[in-house]
Order: structure tokens, then C-alpha cells, then sequence
């Protein structure tokens, strides 16, 4: 059995909880704004607690490197054409990463790597994206962020500019290496 949580930590859990739901561990900063702190030290010290209390697990000296206790990771192909979103290719991709689920996705996961910056959606060019599989082409509105293969199948992450924009992959997630 788990140890008893203060009302501060349990403040801090939910929060972490909804930011890993929207597809983003939390910066300390982030869950101090969240959370109404004034000092970043009270969001350590919570999350300190909440690691020592078998809640989270937490990488050190890394942004955004926490995550629930007792989820499952899971590898996801890095792939980077759009003829290797079949199953068959899926499974022989010659690249995974590890990414810890915040849900569950009916979708096969992929990732992909962001080509270029979009500022407004806080990507930067090199950033993992995680995108769940739809099955057929899905409509984005204008503004969203979407997979979507360009010349000669290479998958990329675009921004659409116009509503109804065409996807092939739903984002969960973004995984920024530091």
C-alpha cells in the first residue's frame, strides 16, 4: 500500500496527471504555475515526496522526465515514410524509441522526427513526435498539428493553415531530448 499523499502533493500529482493526459511530462515551472506556487522549491519538494512514495518515477537532472509509477514504456517505430504505416513495417522498423503512455490509444503508435519549428505548438526541428495511427485520413482544423506525407511519401509535422487540412496521424505527444 502507498503512503498517504498532503493535500500540496496530491495538487501536484492531478496536475502532472492532466499535463501527461494532453501528451507533456510538466516542468517544475509549469506545475508552480499550475498549482498556484510561488516558490519553485515546493514543487521539488512535492515531487520529491510523490518519487519516495512510489507515485512518480523521475529522471534527474533531465526536463521533463516524469512520469506515473507503474506505467508501462512502450517502443514506438521512428519511422519516415508513409508506406511504412502498414503493420508489416511497423513491426520491422529499424529505429524505436520509448515512450511511456499516458492513455490508452486504439491506433497503432508511430513517431516521427519534427522537420522544422512551430513556434505556436511549441515543436522545435529535431523534436519526437508521437502520433497514433487513424486508420484513414483525418480532417485537422486550422491551427492544429498533424502527420502528413509530402512529396514522395516523407512524413512530416505541419501545421494546418486552412480547416479540413489532411492527416494520417493524430499527435499524443511531443519528446524533447535536452
Amino acid at each position: 500500500m502507498k503512503a498517504r499523499i498532503t493535500e500540496t502533493e496530491k495538487k501536484v500529482y492531478e496536475h502532472i496527471k492532466k499535463s501527461l493526459q494532453q501528451g507533456y511530462a510538466p516542468t517544475v515551472r509549469e506545475i508552480c504555475a499550475g498549482c498556484g506556487f510561488k516558490s519553485t522549491s515546493t514543487a521539488h519538494r512535492a515531487i520529491k515526496s510523490l518519487s519516495e512514495k512510489g507515485y512518480l518515477e523521475k529522471h534527474d537532472k533531465l526536463n521533463r522526465a516524469i512520469r506515473l509509477a507503474g506505467r508501462k514504456v512502450v517502443k514506438v517505430p521512428l519511422i519516415e515514410k508513409e508506406e511504412q504505416l502498414n503493420a508489416a513495417s511497423i513491426d520491422q522498423a529499424d529505429t524505436f524509441i520509448d515512450f511511456n503512455p499516458p492513455s490508452e490509444y486504439t491506433g497503432e503508435l508511430f513517431a516521427v522526427t519534427a522537420d522544422e519549428d512551430i513556434p505556436s505548438a511549441y515543436v522545435r526541428k529535431g523534436d519526437i513526435i508521437v502520433a497514433e495511427t487513424t486508420g484513414a485520413k483525418i480532417s485537422v482544423e486550422k491551427g492544429g498539428i498533424a502527420v502528413v506525407a509530402q512529396g514522395a511519401g516523407i512524413l512530416s509535422l505541419k501545421q494546418a493553415v486552412t480547416n479540413g487540412a489532411m492527416a494520417i496521424g493524430k499527435v499524443v505527444a511531443i519528446i524533447r531530448y535536452v
